[in-house]
């Protein structure tokens, strides 16, 4: 899912949602990543959240200190305020630092409720819809 973002004055221009889920990963691994594809611009992460992903992130040497090299198992938030470069008007190369997301986000609805506090997204419960999960082949 790809969607632009707009207010009550309309769209902004370059603003987006992005949103990823594996179908055959029932409540698990998805991604909502808020992007800034302005003109002259490279496509820039501003703001992304993995929920249940498949792996682990590392915070190379940088980072939070909190978690600077210590592996992250499980959601987790790459906020744009650890990602921000301060008087550059840029972000890290693809927002890459991280911190988890304690406690953990028991099931969708609640993600979509985060996405939406954290991205400053207002409208109804069903402005990020379900994803089409399948049910398997067994």
């Amino acid at each position: 899912m790809l969607a632009p973002l707009e207010t009550e004055n309309g769209p902004l221009e370059g603003l987006r949602l992005r949103g990823i889920a594996v179908a055959a990963r029932r409540e698990a691994n998805v991604l909502f990543q808020l992007e800034y594809d302005g003109p002259g611009r490279k496509c820039e992460p501003l703001s992304r959240i993995e929920w249940r992903p498949p792996g682990l992130h590392i915070n190379r040497d940088c980072g939070p200190w909190d978690w600077v090299n210590i592996p992250q198992i499980g959601s987790h938030h790459h906020a744009f305020e650890i990602n921000y470069l301060d008087g550059k008007d840029t972000m890290k190369r693809n927002a890459r630092q991280s911190a988890p997301i304690v406690p953990d986000l028991p099931d969708y609805d609640d993600l979509r409720k985060f996405v939406m506090k954290d991205f400053k997204i207002n409208g109804p419960g069903d402005t990020i819809p379900y994803p089409p999960w399948s049910e398997g082949l067994f």
